[in-house]
């Protein structure tokens, strides 16, 4: 009989040697993705910080449109403001101050008068050749602590549903990649994600994204504030109605005319019946609390070119009510656009970027804008992070039954 010791077990092939050059350009790949990730975790402390400071020291971002405060705060910029008493305020201070029926204005105060809570306040453009027409009497206002120039534009670019949908499908990509479980990842670089995301769901979103928005279009003199529902405008049901509500008003140096003009663009429409209405003052609800002036009874198909045309004193204001309502059996993509003109002392202003009902979503057109829900935007910030996390347990579980299974083999 012959004996034989046992052959010695097979060793594994010897993992090759990952190139240099690999190595390094790898480790630079995770070098830049970490600093982008920390720059979103900054944005995402910044943006937190700005809510905080929002909800507890009544602080806020206004946008200017016109250079009525030229050269200090020329059109376009964007400053911080804070709510205060009218007791403290001080000549020379530039305020925000609240008007009924009208555009809140940003002027730089030359007279203080009255005392307890209540202030007369005397306002004038800096740009402007003479103060504001009427003395405003406040209780609260807002103080412009700094401005932007130029800011306002990049705000308005970003609130933009375009913009936000691939910033968040980005924030999104940038959790799950954080998350996903590798040697060279660090709970810092995660943090930094979900700093990121934290930007998301707790920054206020921007206009566009309001149930109900007001858009400020403004030339030197005259000014349109537009009332809307972009999205509702967007996503119309058969049967239901819509409503678009177009402000008219003049800061003129003297008296004047203005002439304001509904004009319908396109072609006639059947699956929209449109009805317009006038009123010297703000709807409230769907009345007009003054006097209601001629109108277009609603008419289907939806009529194109020059609907209606109106005068009125530079003193006075112009409140128009488009209601939109698509029939019950309308065919998909219908859409129909609308559009409100005023035209006096030199210059002409429109709408310009209307609400289109049945079509894509309008963006909001001007720079001053109120309304900050944010409500649907969070609720996709959550889902990113909720995604990392998904990420992170099934990525932790294929690693530990890798690694199980390594280990039962040896």
């Amino acid at each position: 009989m012959t004996a034989a010791l046992p052959a010695p077990p097979e060793r594994p092939p010897a993992r090759q040697a990952e190139p240099v050059a690999g190595r390094r350009l790898g480790r630079a790949g995770e070098h830049v993705a970490d600093v982008v990730l920390w720059v979103a975790g900054v944005l995402g402390v910044v943006c937190i910080v700005l809510v905080v400071l929002a909800s507890t020291m009544h602080v806020g971002i206004i946008m200017f449109k016109t250079g009525s405060m030229a050269p200090a705060i020329p059109a376009g910029s964007a400053a911080l403001v804070r709510e205060i008493p009218a007791s403290e305020v001080a000549i020379g201070d530039v305020v925000t101050v609240d008007r009924a029926d009208a555009l809140p204005v940003t002027h730089r105060v030359i007279a203080i008068a009255g005392d307890g809570g209540t202030r007369l306040l005397t306002l004038k453009g800096d740009a402007n050749q003479v103060p504001d027409p009427q003395p405003y009497e406040v209780d609260r206002v807002r103080i412009v602590l700094a401005s932007v120039p130029g800011l306002a534009y990049a705000l308005a670019w970003l609130a933009q549903p375009i913009v936000l949908l691939v910033g968040v499908v980005l924030l999104s990509g940038l959790v799950v990649w954080a998350f996903w479980p590798r040697r060279a990842r660090t709970a810092a670089a995660a943090a930094a994600a979900l700093l990121a995301a934290a930007s998301v769901v707790g920054a206020p979103a921007p206009a566009a994204q309001a149930a109900t928005i007001e858009v400020l279009r403004a030339g030197e003199v005259l000014r349109l504030v537009v009332v809307s529902d972009p999205d509702g405008m967007a996503a119309m049901a058969p049967g239901g109605t819509e409503r678009w509500i177009v402000g008219v008003s003049a800061d003129a140096p003297e008296p004047g005319r203005v002439r304001v003009r509904v004009v319908g663009d396109g072609a006639e429409n059947p699956a929209f019946t449109v009805g317009v209405q006038a009123c010297a003052s703000r709807f409230v609800g769907d009345g007009c609390p003054a006097e209601l002036l001629p109108g277009l009874v609603p008419t289907s198909p939806s009529p194109v070119g020059e609907l209606l045309d109106y005068g009125m004193d530079s003193a006075d204001q112009l409140w128009i009510a488009v209601d939109v309502t698509l029939s019950a059996d309308a065919p998909a993509g219908a859409s129909t656009t609308y559009r409100v003109v005023a035209d006096g002392f030199g210059e002409e202003v429109s709408t310009d970027d209307p609400p289109v009902p049945g079509g894509s979503a309008s963006r909001p057109g001007g720079l001053s804008a109120s309304g900050f829900p944010g409500g649907g935007l969070g609720l996709v910030g959550a889902v990113a992070i909720l995604a990392g996390a998904v990420t992170v347990a099934l990525g932790a579980g294929r690693r530990t039954g890798r690694v199980g299974r390594d280990g039962a083999g040896s």
